[in-house]
């Protein structure tokens, strides 16, 4: 992953960006990005994970049309999870300091 995903790039013709001469002014104000947050988002979207999430949407559809089931889909959840999970782990620390 490229450092290029970490990167906010401000809206165009933000009004609220713009100096009383219409000059376009870099904003303070804004939040840092937190890249646990977008690796966790592009990870979620892996081949590998992208099945689990399948499994764990199939469950939860089932779960959801039998109103009286004792079925949680706990298993599922964890599995998607510690699929995205590992996936993170494997690249956040190169973004830390």
């Amino acid at each position: 992953m490229s450092d290029s995903i970490l990167k906010h790039e401000a809206a165009d013709g933000d009004e609220d960006n713009q100096n009383e001469n219409g000059e376009d002014t870099p904003e303070e104000d804004d939040d840092p990005i937190d890249p646990k947050d977008v690796l966790t988002e592009k990870c979620s979207e892996t081949l590998k994970c992208q099945s689990l999430k399948s499994v764990m949407d199939e469950c939860t559809e089932r779960v959801e049309s039998h109103p009286g089931t004792q079925e949680k889909c706990s298993q599922e959840l964890f599995d998607f999870m510690g699929c995205v999970d590992l996936c993170v782990s494997k690249q956040l620390f190169k973004y830390l300091k």
